[in-house]
């Protein structure tokens, strides 16, 4: 009836003044105020709480507070014979047998159950072992793929610049090849050209030399015919000249075919010739 002590962690300091609430089921909360009178330690020397002294009740609280502990106040035990203590106390140690027995059982199922757990822990390390060594091969062939991969990579590198230099030189093949078609196209017509012209020069040179040998064949025959008539020595130094002036024509005929046989023979092309 004169206070009450509040579990706490963080005791309030003695000498403060506080108010209390007091809440209980079908009942409306009394208010109490009071003074911190003392604190309390837990037995390891942390803070356990703090007791409180009430300074006034007024009637009303006080009944409410007679009410609160009649309601929570433990009823004096009556007394009891020997001879059911006694039972009671039979009772009680046969249900402490059978609470040591199902401990017992436990502790063994327990037992059974850790050395099941050991067991397993065993397998687990083993596994472990295992899985270790599997790591440890694996991140020996990760090292060994890095390295191969690392080589591939250089060796592309390698390949891209090998086939960028063939571009290069493939791009200069291309220029050159189409130069050379120029040239080759450019040639071949300087040598049609050359041949028709050739083939002009031969068809003009032919036909200038049918007409001279006509004309000095047609002539030799008219001084035969006047040489076989009279014999007279300018006729015979006419004739004679003539026969030199054919035998030109025949020389000049002969280089001409020979200049043709060496155009021949540096790759020309002599085109047939027209009827």
């Amino acid at each position: 009836m004169g206070g009450l002590f509040i579990r706490s962690r963080h005791p309030l300091p003695a000498g403060s003044q506080v108010v209390v609430e007091l809440a209980v089921a079908n009942r409306e909360r009394a208010r109490l105020r009071g003074e911190v009178v003392r604190q309390e330690l837990a037995p390891d020397g942390t803070p356990h709480g703090f007791g409180v002294r009430f300074s006034t009740l007024d009637p009303e609280t006080q009944s409410a507070v007679e009410a609160i502990i009649r309601e929570h106040q433990q009823p004096e035990p009556e007394s009891v014979p020997l001879e059911v203590q006694l039972a009671e106390a039979r009772g009680t140690i046969e249900a402490y047998e059978q609470s040591l027995a199902l401990m017992r059982e436990s502790e063994s199922e327990m037992m059974q159950r850790f050395e099941s757990a050991a067991a397993e822990r065993d397998v687990l390390a083993e596994h472990a072992r295992e899985l270790q060594t599997r790591v440890q091969a694996l991140d020996r062939e990760g090292a060994s793929l890095r390295a191969h991969v690392s080589k591939v990579i250089a060796r592309l590198a390698v390949v891209e610049d090998e086939l960028e230099q063939q571009r290069a030189e493939s791009a200069q093949l291309n220029s050159a090849l189409q130069l050379a078609r120029g040239l080759i196209e450019q040639t071949a017509t300087e040598h049609e050209q050359s041949v028709q012209e050739l083939e002009s020069a031969r068809a003009t040179q032919s036909a200038e030399d049918a007409a001279r040998r006509a004309e000095f064949e047609a002539e030799l025959a008219t001084l035969k015919e006047q040489l076989a008539l009279r014999d007279d020595t300018k006729l015979r130094a006419e004739l004679q000249e003539f026969s030199a002036q054919l035998d030109d024509e025949r020389l000049k005929s002969m280089a001409l075919e020979r200049a043709l046989q060496r155009f021949v023979a540096m790759g020309g092309v002599i085109p047939p010739r027209s009827e």
